[in-house]
């Protein structure tokens, strides 16, 4: 997870047990309430598996972007539709994307922007959470994409 600037520009928590790490992620994201400056823009990155509602909420509401990417399962559905969608539908084979502004997940529904992006080379999608607009959002996706290529051993992309 990368939040905030520690002189390389992120910092990266390792895994631990669900609740220590999740205790210690309110924890660090909370001390950047009103450290950031206004014209700063900052964007908490967390890769599948560490997603949740509260943490989305609690990233928005001290100032950052959540970024986060998620896991296939789950719905979607479009703000002018009532029919929920399986998020495993949005792209189904490679060299496909979309993205656009959704309510995530039927149980703890979530208005924001969604990312679904299938490389060629990839095992699976991605599919990324955000609150910036689907425009601003693909450009950062392309980014993260990069960095994820540079950082991650080939086995784990």
């Amino acid at each position: 997870m990368w939040v905030g600037n520690s002189g390389s520009g992120r910092v990266l928590l390792k895994p631990q047990s669900r609740e220590v790490g999740n205790l210690r992620r309110q924890k660090l994201i909370s001390q950047v309430q009103g450290v950031i400056p206004a014209n700063l823009r900052v964007i908490v990155a967390a890769d599948r598996g560490l997603y949740a509602d509260w943490l989305y909420q609690l990233i928005e509401s001290v100032g950052p972007h959540p970024f986060l990417r998620i896991n296939h399962q789950g719905t979607y559905r479009l703000p002018s539709s009532e029919t929920w969608q399986p998020l495993a539908h949005l792209v189904r084979q490679g060299g496909q994307s979309w993205s656009g502004e959704v309510l995530c997940f039927k149980t703890n529904p979530l208005s924001c922007t969604l990312l679904a992006r299938w490389d060629l080379d990839y095992k699976d999608p991605w599919l990324i959470l955000t609150d910036f607009k689907p425009e601003e959002a693909n450009v950062l996706a392309l980014w993260t994409t990069f960095l994820y290529r540079m950082c991650l051993p080939r086995s784990q992309i």
